[in-house]
């Protein structure tokens, strides 16, 4: 049904659906009224209809306002009639639980302090607890199953979604109703004992439902980031068809260093060769300097250390040469260009 229902399906078929659960809950009154009177054969006991109508539509009421301030806002004309008239409702049914010979809910049962404090746990308690479980549970499964998957094939997935979050919240509660069904049916005690034991084994199976869910999301996580990056977005860069991240090539040749000085020195001589006796027709190299921020601490302490550098004679007759050798150092060169 969830399948067929996020598929664009119209809203006629909502109300459709609406209507027929309306009509099995109006064919099943007559038959839970008749259990009722079976079941309860004491002639004093009567039905407390103003409390019943009173506090389920102020209840109604009070859940539609809640749900209807998402949409247009707090400050809504529905909203606010709504959330006015269950809060009145539910003093007016306070009021009648109070004067009822025979209450739907005796006040009573708040007298204790122990008692009203353990019923306020057991309600706000697990309601916090259920709404940061499911915000952090629900939200970032939906992104990650409807992120991961085209355009063309959003409804599908959204519908298989819905449909495999009721089957194993239906599933689930089935085998743990079936765990604490096995472990209290051959149990002999008292009821509280009984009840404690079946409880325990039930969250028992809990915890290893949790922690095979675990197992798996772990398992298929890589598969999943795989998958998301292989979707093209709109306006989204180009991705890498290689490995990821780029792996470096180790340099060949030795250190780097030394492979520069071979080169620089490789060239030196070609400078040099041009530079001898008997050629002087050939065009004189054009020396381009090096670029500061290049130079590296290295290169500096090669330099002061062997005391060479590049003099201004050097620049204007193209011949390299240091202070203290015929031989330049080749860290310390200029980076000759070769024009034709």
């Amino acid at each position: 049904m969830a399948c067929c229902c996020s598929a664009d399906a119209p809203a006629t078929w909502l109300i459709v659906g609406r209507i027929v659960q309306g009509l099995g809950a109006a064919a099943a009154g007559p038959s839970t009224l008749a259990l009722l009177t079976t079941t309860i054969t004491d002639p004093r006991a009567r039905l407390d209809l103003p409390g019943a109508v009173t506090g389920t539509v102020g209840v109604a009421a009070l859940v539609y306002g809640f749900i209807r301030a998402a949409d247009p806002g707090w400050t809504g004309a529905l909203t606010l009639t709504s959330l006015i008239a269950g809060a009145v409702l539910i003093g007016v049914f306070l009021v009648v639980e109070t004067r009822s010979a025979q209450p739907l809910l005796p006040l009573r049962l708040f007298a204790d302090r122990n008692r009203a404090a353990a019923y306020a746990n057991f309600f706000f308690g697990p309601m916090v607890l259920t709404g940061l479980g499911m915000g952090l549970a629900f939200a970032p499964l939906n992104v990650i199953i409807m992120g991961s998957v085209p355009a063309s094939d959003a409804g599908a997935a959204g519908g298989v979604l819905q449909t495999m979050q009721q089957t194993g919240a239906t599933l689930g509660l089935a085998i743990l109703v079936t765990i604490f069904g096995t472990v209290t049916r051959d149990l002999t005690g008292s009821p509280h004992d009984v009840l404690v034991w079946g409880m325990t084994a039930a969250f028992t199976g809990s915890v290893v439902i949790a922690c095979l869910t675990f197992v798996v999301a772990l398992t298929f996580r890589r598969d999943a980031d795989r998958a998301a990056q292989a979707i093209p977005w709109p306006g989204a860069p180009p991705q890498p068809t290689g490995p990821w991240p780029p792996r470096r090539r180790p340099h060949r040749g030795g250190c780097r260093l030394g492979a520069r000085r071979v080169r620089y020195g490789r060239r030196l001589a070609g400078a040099q060769r041009a530079r001898q006796p008997g050629d002087e027709g050939l065009p004189l190299p054009r020396l381009r300097p090096r670029d500061p921020a290049r130079r590296t601490a290295r290169g500096r302490l090669a330099r002061r250390r062997t005391g060479l550098g590049v003099g201004p004679q050097a620049l204007a007759s193209g011949v390299l040469a240091g202070p203290h050798s015929p031989r330049p150092h080749p860290q310390a060169l200029l980076e000759p260009t070769e024009v034709a």
